[in-house]
């Protein structure tokens, strides 16, 4: 919440979501930890493309194996509510895991 009489910019947001990083941070990790290899890479090739995800090219662009295996990582990965299904379309649950991983697990910034 912004003290009285201060405006909400930028850098105030981004001390907000570092903190909001940081207070998720160990429920990410144990998160990330219960993934297969394969389901990690699925996540991987999720969080930089999220059109067409049971197609073949897509398989083949990111170096997954089969359109089966991407389809059964995916559902493991709505049980754990990292993504879910909205409207014939799949989005991360929690709209700060996909920073936590660009930022701390498959770099680059957000």
């Amino acid at each position: 919440m912004a003290e009285r009489g201060k405006d909400i910019d930028e850098e105030l947001i981004e001390k907000a979501v570092v903190q909001i990083l940081d207070n998720q941070s160990d429920y990410y990790y144990t998160l990330l930890n219960q993934l297969t290899v394969y389901q990690r890479s699925v996540l991987h090739a999720f969080l930089q493309e999220q059109e067409n995800i049971f197609s073949k090219e897509y398989t083949q662009k990111h170096g997954l194996s089969s359109v089966s295996s991407t389809q059964r990582a995916l559902k493991r990965l709505e049980e754990l509510e990292i993504i879910e299904k909205i409207e014939d379309k799949h989005v991360f649950s929690d709209p700060f895991f996909p920073i936590y991983l660009r930022q701390r697990t498959f770099g680059g910034g957000y």
